[in-house]
């Protein structure tokens, strides 16, 4: 039979249960591509998923990851639209850690012109996750103020730049360090939560009117706050729970304000519901990407083999963006999120739309002398022989995997506070960015 790598995991814990093994191929069946993964996203939900507290839809792949790039290697009976050797990116509900994964057709995307495919694995988990929330269910306009909780996170650097692409004003949480590259990005005003109170500063930059929409990663602990937030007629969006699943909510004030509270995750939709989501973010997204309105914000690229070492990077939450790895024999490019901290003459151009790729990738070199290969991206890296895979990396044969703990929920986001250990985050105040920094699906 044949065989793969991929990151398994033989129990439940810590990021040390993370195992490079070899598997089974992945096959590609009806309707589904087989990828040849270049680079694979990494997400808070994966940390969740590692200590045992949210596992992928039944029938999908054990292993994690649920973003990835690459390009196909094979397709499936009844698949016309990819051929082999297309350079593409997908959303996965899992298997993203591996050298191969098979993926619905209808979940694939071509990796937009001028983007590095390494780069382009931090994208299809943000981008469908923001249109999906923002654009069809909050019907997002020009003329309103989007608050975005933890704008560091890879969903934060994309929704600040996809809301300021479409001309609405946006307020952003974060540390202060993080304050400079969120601005740079387009957020219109920067709030260190660790020092200042965001329902206060929302209201003082709104002359007291508040926010129109809000979206949220937080949870319990913000609830009443965030419609505190809130215009009349606001519309909080809630797409994670780093700080609670379980809050009280005063009605009265909801009323009062005639507000919307909307809940969602994006992993455990249908096929159908996904493969419409992934219809808008190609529509309505890629070229704003292509265009260099948005752009990738990568904190870091790591060897897929060291996943352990990536969650406990995403676990500490001093990145802004996204931390990707990278499967054996692709190089790793130098990029980071310095690549898109532009001059001010450069956001000016990218936002009037007239801004070719190179004068946006030289505003980025102005900014950083180093970051101008990276705003240029490289053309795609061609594969070279696997690497050797030493005692120490490998693994003993795959095990199946651990019988998921029937306290969590198929699709619940646990408590921080109850998995924080087991996570790797550790138990903190219910405003420590740990839990602000998280994606859609935790």
């Amino acid at each position: 039979m044949a065989a793969m790598f991929a990151v398994t995991l033989p129990s439940y814990g810590g990021p040390d249960v993370l195992t490079w093994a070899e598997v089974p191929d992945a096959v590609a069946g009806s309707g589904e591509v087989l990828i040849d993964v270049v680079a694979a996203g990494v997400n808070r939900a994966d940390l969740l998923q590692r200590a045992g507290f949210y596992n992928p839809p039944p029938g999908t792949s054990p292993y994690p990851g649920m973003e990835v790039s690459g390009r196909i290697a094979a397709v499936g009976p009844g698949v016309n639209e990819w051929r082999v050797g297309d350079e593409v990116c997908a959303l996965l509900a899992g298997g993203g850690y591996a050298e191969r994964v098979a993926v619905p057709a209808t979940q694939v995307l071509p990796i937009p012109y001028g983007v590095d495919v390494i780069e382009a694995a931090g994208l299809p988990e943000v981008a469908c996750t923001v249109w999906s929330n923002l654009t069809r269910i909050a019907h997002m306009s020009h003329w309103q103020t989007l608050l975005v909780h933890g704008g560091g996170s890879g969903i934060g650097t994309f929704a600040i730049q996809y809301a300021s692409s479409l001309g609405v004003r946006v307020f952003t949480t974060a540390r202060g360090a993080k304050h400079e590259v969120l601005k740079a990005l387009g957020a219109d005003l920067a709030i260190d939560y660790t020092t200042q109170d965001f329902v206060a500063e929302a209201k003082a930059a709104t002359n007291g009117r508040g926010v129109e929409l809000i979206l949220d990663i937080q949870g319990a602990p913000y609830l009443n706050r965030n419609i505190d937030a809130l215009a009349d007629g606001g519309h909080l969006v809630i797409i994670g729970l780093q700080g609670g699943r379980t809050g009280e909510i005063d009605l009265g004030a909801m009323l009062a304000k005639r507000v919307t509270v909307t809940a969602t995750t994006l992993r455990s939709r249908p096929a159908a519901d996904k493969a419409s989501i992934i219809e808008g973010v190609l529509a309505d997204v890629w070229p704003l990407i292509e265009s260099r309105r948005i752009m990738p914000v990568t904190d870091r690229t790591m060897p897929m083999s060291k996943a352990a070492a990536a969650h406990e990077i995403l676990a500490a939450s001093e990145h802004i963006g996204k931390v990707l790895l990278v499967a054996p024999g692709y190089d790793q490019p130098a990029i980071g999120h310095a690549a898109v901290v532009m001059t001010d003459a450069a956001r000016d151009l990218v936002a009037d739309g007239t801004a070719a790729d190179g004068a946006a990738a030289d505003g980025a070199a102005a900014e950083d002398p180093q970051a101008k290969d990276a705003a240029a991206p490289p053309a795609a890296p061609a594969p070279t022989a696997p690497e050797p895979t030493t005692a120490a990396d490998a693994a003993p044969e795959p095990q199946d995997p651990p019988t998921p703990p029937t306290a969590a929920p198929q699709d619940s986001a646990s408590d921080v506070d109850t998995a924080a250990s087991a996570v790797g985050v550790p138990a903190a105040p219910a405003e420590d960015e740990a839990r602000l920094s998280g994606e859609s699906d935790v």
